[in-house]
């Protein structure tokens, strides 16, 4: 698995907590792929960043995960899944990410 560090902004004139940071694989481009040796979206498996606390963002802000001093093992992570069949036509692949969050005004 292979840790996502993340850009997360607030657009808001306020700062916001957020939670429910979530992370899925919309797309693969697998130039190695063909039919005897797919790769799809079912290959990769997304493990959640950890839900133990919130995060905040400042106002009109960017931050990358690194940047909320959080632990790199609380990050989302992604990765290729272990399967049965060969999996050469993942070799070489880019993922397309989608990422959301909720927010909430800061207390």
């Amino acid at each position: 698995m292979a840790s996502l560090e993340l850009f997360l902004t607030n657009p808001h004139a306020f700062p916001i907590s957020g939670t429910d940071l979530s992370v899925s694989v919309q797309k693969v481009r697998a130039p190695n792929a063909d039919d005897a040796h797919p790769c799809t979206v079912g290959d990769f498996a997304v493990d959640q960043a950890s839900r133990s606390g919130k995060i905040t963002l400042a106002a009109r802000s960017t931050i990358a995960l690194s940047g909320l001093g959080l632990e790199r093992t609380t990050w989302p992570q992604v990765g290729l899944l272990n399967r049965p069949a060969n999996q050469d036509g993942c070799k070489g692949a880019s993922l397309t990410l989608a990422y959301t969050a909720s927010g909430t005004l800061a207390q």
